[in-house]
């Protein structure tokens, strides 16, 4: 349950658990995806889209937090301190995510990856630094091993200016439904004039209504809505579960990609009952996914490196457990001295900059 008081943290139960999930599901997916670099089986894992939909929980669980806290933040101050949330997200994301990009031009200049022409690489950087790493995906345009970054520049374009409408919208119920249907009707729409093009794929990325789907859900456990208690419901959240899993059993597209929306709902349904339902039969306490979730930044950003890296150093060729095992363990490495050495210094300057404070 979440708990707020003067002295204690908003704390929501499972979703560092929950992060530790989704970021090991991407690493696993994306060994499967570049087997070929150790010439091992693929064993279609990528192939179910699973990687994509883990992203999809990250999204909704950051939608899902972040305007739960802004929610309070209104209501306890009657406003919203816009400098300090920039400052809370400057120094969270920003060390771990330009750390990637500058380990990975050093792995181009090794030969582990392929450098770019030095007029493509300042284009890739300077769409990098501007945080549309999106955009760069799309058209090719990036470094060897920061293809995740992607993700992380959705998130924060929607940060852009997702306080400043929590803030002066005064029916935020209305102002998420349209955020919601828009980008629906534009995907919708882009997708029937021109269903390869690039601008589908950008819009396809750039999942602002996922992020908006977990704000629905944060309004309406911070509102105590009557409706929370159907998302509650052990029925819906069974059928939540086997949506989740069900790409692993039969092909699961549909019409312009509208999979990334039902299992958005699925993920907000997931995590509402795993952090604020008391009663439900589906809770995640465990040590290890607590470790994976404190970690699971890190592990994100960086297991594509430890990917090309493992492939570079030749050692684990034709070896399929080999493979699988050394670039598991250099990811949780790295990313483990990346949480303490370089994130973790942020993370303390960070609480002078907190409003309400938050343990999750």
């Amino acid at each position: 349950m979440s708990t707020l008081t003067k002295n204690k943290a908003i704390h929501f139960s499972g979703l560092t658990e929950l992060r530790g999930i989704a970021a090991v599901t991407v690493m696993i997916a994306h060994i499967d995806q570049f087997g070929h670099l150790f010439d091992i089986p693929k064993y279609g894992i990528f192939a179910t889209g699973i990687a994509s939909q883990a992203v999809t929980m990250f999204f909704v669980l950051s939608g899902f937090l972040i305007t739960y806290l802004l929610i309070k933040e209104k209501e306890d101050h009657r406003q919203i301190f816009i400098r300090k949330f920039y400052w809370r997200r400057i120094l969270r994301i920003w060390p771990a995510y330009y750390a990637t990009i500058i380990l990975a031009i050093f792995f181009g200049f090794l030969g582990i990856t392929q450098l770019p022409s030095l007029s493509k690489s300042l284009q890739i950087s300077s769409m990098f630094v501007l945080f549309m790493p999106n955009l760069a995906y799309v058209i090719s345009y990036v470094f060897g091993g920061t293809s995740p970054l992607w993700s992380i520049g959705v998130e924060e374009q929607f940060y852009a200016i997702w306080p400043w409408v929590v803030k002066k919208m005064k029916n935020l119920l209305t102002i998420m439904l349209w955020i919601i249907a828009t980008y629906l009707v534009i995907k919708i729409t882009i997708y029937i004039i021109h269903p390869t093009g690039g601008a589908y794929a950008l819009i396809k990325l750039t999942r602002f209504d996922c992020m908006a789907i977990g704000g629905l859900g944060a309004l309406t456990l911070e509102k105590e809505w009557s409706f929370s208690k159907i998302l509650f419901h052990p029925i819906l959240l069974i059928v939540s579960i086997l949506t989740i899993l069900l790409p692993f059993f039969t092909k699961f597209f549909f019409f312009a990609s509208l999979e990334n929306e039902i299992f958005a709902v699925a993920c907000l349904v997931i995590i509402m009952n795993i952090s604020s339902n008391s009663r439900s039969f589906l809770k995640l306490r465990s040590n290890l996914l607590k470790k994976l979730g404190e970690i699971s930044y890190g592990i994100y950003v960086y297991h594509l490196l430890a990917i090309y890296l493992v492939a570079h150093l030749g050692i684990t060729h034709q070896n399929t457990f080999l493979s699988y095992l050394l670039i598991i363990i250099i990811t949780l490495l790295i990313a483990t001295l990346s949480y303490q050495y370089l994130e973790k210094p942020f993370l303390k300057m960070k609480k002078r900059f907190v409003v309400v404070n938050s343990k999750s």
